[in-house]
């Protein structure tokens, strides 16, 4: 837990370096789009899992393995039998017989769970992006009220002067 704590204070020392070193340039909307998309943990996660979903419907889509065994037996009997004369060796080779379509059914459902994650994951870059929309836009508007006040208190100083 101490570990995941320092983690994060250097995560946000580090982002706050960057912020610091940006701050005399504006960003724009689709620069910040694109920064959220490319940035976000929440959005990361979402790749990494449907990474191991797409994993998951490759391996449903394949054919059950097949197994190879062996089994020694009396090969260390007692009496007459002693020794390795008397061994039998059995050799088997296995595989599931898969019948009605289960193999398209896993992979129907391998694809379901990766489609479901696909789709929780554009809610929620919708989400994050509709926010950072508002957050802009509400910067914006607080800009333009401080030039409006600025141009307001530059118009009160010229007419005290008057």
């Amino acid at each position: 837990m101490y570990l995941r704590t320092a983690a994060a204070a250097a995560l946000l020392a580090a982002c706050g370096v960057a912020v610091d070193a940006r701050a005399d340039s504006e960003l724009a909307l689709e620069a910040a789009f694109a920064r959220v998309e490319a940035f976000h943990p929440d959005l990361k996660m979402f790749r990494q899992t449907a990474a191991g979903l797409a994993s998951e419907v490759d391996r449903a889509a394949q054919k059950p393995p097949l197994t190879v065994g062996a089994e020694l037996e009396n090969a260390f009997g007692n009496g007459a039998a002693a020794g390795v004369g008397g061994a039998e060796l059995s050799l088997n080779l296995a595989s599931v017989l898969e019948r009605g379509d289960k193999r398209a059914a896993r992979t129907a459902l391998a694809r379901s769970r990766l489609d479901a994650v696909d789709n929780a994951r554009a809610i929620k870059r919708l989400d994050l992006l509709a926010e950072v929309a508002r957050r802009y836009l509400d910067v914006v508007a607080a800009q333009a009220l401080a030039r409006i006040a600025e141009l307001d208190r530059e118009q009160r100083a010229r007419t005290a002067e008057a």
